[in-house]
């Protein structure tokens, strides 16, 4: 059974991207800003942009590596065979109280148990 591609972005990656493209936009103002206005003053534009720059794409980059980590764990499973347990999992993600892919597995799986359907572990 052949994987579908999802079409579309979801929060995470969303932010992700725009505070990756932020960050070095940021940082690239307060470079220009200290090297075009002379004067004292200007060291305080270079640490304020050039902090929240950095702090931004910090941000950005870690939301992109947790959606790539995410995306890889599901793949993982869904080589695995868990096939059916790793989609409705995947989907579930957002609503449930999981950190990873197999905990929201877990957790679908005793639902489905409470509900008297019979879960089959890969």
């Amino acid at each position: 059974m052949e994987r579908k591609a999802k079409i579309g972005f979801d929060g995470v990656l969303i932010v992700g991207i725009v505070f990756a493209i932020l960050g070095p936009i940021l940082i690239a103002v307060g470079i220009s800003v200290f090297l075009a206005v002379p004067g004292e003053g200007n060291i305080i534009f270079l640490s304020v942009y050039g902090s929240m720059g950095l702090i931004f794409l910090a941000i950005g980059l870690a939301f992109l590596v947790i959606k790539i980590r995410r995306k890889q764990q599901c793949n993982r499973l869904l080589q695995s065979g868990s096939y059916i347990m790793a989609e409705i999992a995947e989907t579930k993600m957002p609503d449930l109280n999981a950190a990873t892919v197999e905990a929201a597995m877990s957790m679908v799986a005793g639902t489905c148990r409470s509900m008297g359907v019979k879960v089959e572990e890969a």
